[in-house]
């Protein structure tokens, strides 16, 4: 049982519905923690603290994937002066999201002591998943004058509808996120809802729990850091655990030297155990690091190989030669003659021209295949046929290409970019944010980057002075660059100081309505189908070889701002959509103003 107040409680099922995904729970629900003396409180900044009751667990889990968790809930109270923003605990992911339609009675002090079930009454929005600890849901309770939740993972999703009140007995709206397993990634400290005043949230969780370790080591508990009544500063620690046999090192792949024999990339991760630190095949930081940090605990290293995680690595090749006969063989038989196995295959060449573009997307064992070897195999087929271009890349083996983006006062591309990274669907590493456009500190995206340690860069730009120098001095180290939405022309000494690319978003559909304001332009010549270009920079104002476009059809009852809001809904989309096939290995140079895209 959740306790409401001293007396009242209500069930987590009722809290959470019929559907949730809760494990099967025995021997009760919850039992509050002895009370401890809340004292007088001091008055602090109320626009950065939150008021927590919480409870720990006697309740032992059925479910045999996790013997030694168990379920904890800790209720955060929101007074109107209070923040009103909602943020993720932990890393996780929302698989599934319900709707409770109902009442709006207020959650102050008074209202809690006297009308029962009060959150389970209220309308309110449920977030159910799984975090490294188990099971997790987040609900977010309506009250009187909130007006609407604001989910940030949903933006569409409408609460406190008039007709939907009356409605509590009616089953919750509910949708599913799961794809694939993932659902929505959310990371520790991202925005996760919004209340326009304040309310209540309440966190229901797994973890694990002393009396139901076998080994009943304390270390491996969870503990709450706050007590009940507390005062508690947004991005203050909840409570804390620590479980040693977890992997305790950053990912990625590094090349491992072992018994004199260069092995090349090899994925690692460490667990500690009691002869040392033990190194399997996944992943891991770097063996350097490994070896420096086991000296100085006086640690011995043990290496196994755990083949199982090494098999079936996915790998793109992409090669531009003059056209010549044998070409796929070779590529064939140099995959396969080190145990490859192709998966795909894209293969032009134009007429009349004397080039060849392929794409090749194969699986293959770094054991038997090491990375280092494999560039040296795919070097040698370049040469031997004069190749232009000629990469190859393992997305789970090499590092994430590392990208700037630059944008000015419009953000909508830049938002998506943010979220996309966060959530794992965009394959690059946002080194730093660059803008002509002076952010505030509560800004969404200020806000945003400073939880995931992103720079802000702010360069105030003239007629007279683009800051390209300066530009260039943050971006050298980036493979390439993204232009959300940057409202300045590049020069050409800029691009070729650069060398590399640059891939920008145009809102329009090129090579029409070109410059600014393609909206309008497209809006005054009655088209039927409006659209937005990603393409490559050139010195040409929004001349560079295309990447990708998209359209949408419009009609005469569309005016220009339906334009406009169809139009950054297709330049999302559409950048988004270049960057990943530019990573993918999917875009070729063809001609000087063309592009081949597998």
């Amino acid at each position: 049982m959740i306790e409401q107040v001293k007396g009242f409680s209500y069930s987590v099922s009722s809290l959470l519905g019929a559907s949730s995904l809760l494990p099967v729970i025995t021997e009760g629900d919850m039992h509050k923690e002895s009370s401890e003396e809340q004292g007088n409180l001091k008055e602090k900044n109320k626009k950065s603290w939150w008021r927590f009751s919480l409870a720990s667990p006697k309740i032992r889990d059925t479910v045999s994937a996790c013997p030694a968790k168990g379920l904890y809930y800790c209720v955060i109270y929101l007074s109107p002066g209070d923040y009103h923003l909602i943020h993720s605990p932990a890393d996780w992911n929302v698989l599934v999201r319900r709707h409770f339609s109902g009442h709006l009675f207020p959650v102050n002090e008074r209202a809690a002591r006297t009308i029962r079930n009060l959150y389970v009454q209220n309308e309110r929005v449920v977030l159910e998943g799984l975090w490294e600890g188990g099971f997790m849901a987040i609900a977010a309770i309506g009250a009187t004058n909130i007006g609407s939740i604001k989910l940030f993972i949903e933006p569409e999703l409408q609460t406190n509808q008039r007709r939907q009140k009356i409605l509590n007995s009616e089953p919750p709206d509910e949708r599913v996120y799961e794809h694939e397993g993932v659902g929505k990634t959310l990371k520790k400290g991202a925005e996760v809802a919004a209340f326009n005043l304040g309310s209540t949230v309440v966190l229901v969780f797994q973890a694990p729990t002393l009396k139901m370790l076998q080994n009943r080591d304390s270390s491996s508990e969870f503990r709450f850091s706050i007590r009940r009544g507390d005062r508690v500063r947004v991005g203050e620690a909840l409570g804390r655990w620590h479980d040693f046999t977890r992997p305790f090192m950053s990912p990625g792949t590094y090349p491992l030297q072992m018994e004199g024999k260069g092995l090349g990339p090899f994925p690692f991760s460490v667990r500690r155990q009691k002869s040392g630190l033990r190194i399997r095949t996944g992943n891991f930081n770097r063996a350097s690091d490994l070896a420096r940090l086991a000296a100085k605990q006086g640690r011995e290293i043990a290496f196994t190989k755990c083949a199982r995680t090494l098999k079936n690595q996915s790998a793109r090749h992409n090669i531009y030669p003059k056209d010549s006969v044998g070409i796929v063989a070779k590529l064939s038989d140099c995959i396969a003659s080190r145990g490859g196995n192709i998966l795909g295959a894209d293969i032009f060449v134009p007429q009349n021209k004397n080039v060849f573009y392929s794409r090749s997307e194969f699986i293959f064992d770094p054991v038997k295949w090491p990375r280092v070897q494999m560039d040296e195999d795919f070097l040698r087929i370049s040469k031997m046929f004069d190749a232009t271009r000629s990469v190859v890349r393992v997305p789970k083996l090499d590092p994430k290409f590392k990208i700037a983006v630059i944008a000015s006062k419009q953000e909508h591309c830049l938002i998506d970019l943010l979220h996309s990274w966060q959530d794992g669907r965009l394959p690059v590493d946002i080194t730093r944010v660059i803008s002509n456009h002076d952010r505030g500190p509560d800004t969404h995206v200020i806000r945003f980057l400073e939880r995931n340690g992103i720079p802000y860069h702010y360069l105030h730009t003239t007629k007279e002075n683009k800051r390209e120098e300066e530009i260039l001095d943050l971006v050298q180290n980036t493979d390439f660059l993204v232009l959300a939405r940057y409202m300045q022309i590049l020069s050409g000494k800029f691009l070729q100081s650069y060398g590399k690319d640059i891939i920008n978003i145009h809102h329009g559909l090129l090579p029409s309505f070109k410059g600014g304001n393609p909206s309008k332009q497209a809006f005054d010549a009655g088209v039927k189908l409006i659209g937005a270009t990603s393409h490559f920079v050139t010195e040409e104002l929004d001349a560079g070889p295309i990447i990708e476009q998209m359209v949408e059809r419009v009609s005469h009852r569309d005016n220009i701002q339906s334009f406009v809001r169809k139009s950054e809904n297709l330049e999302k989309q559409c950048l988004a959509k270049a960057i990943k096939s530019y990573c993918e290995l999917r875009v070729l140079p063809y001609e000087e103003n063309k592009t081949v895209v597998f």
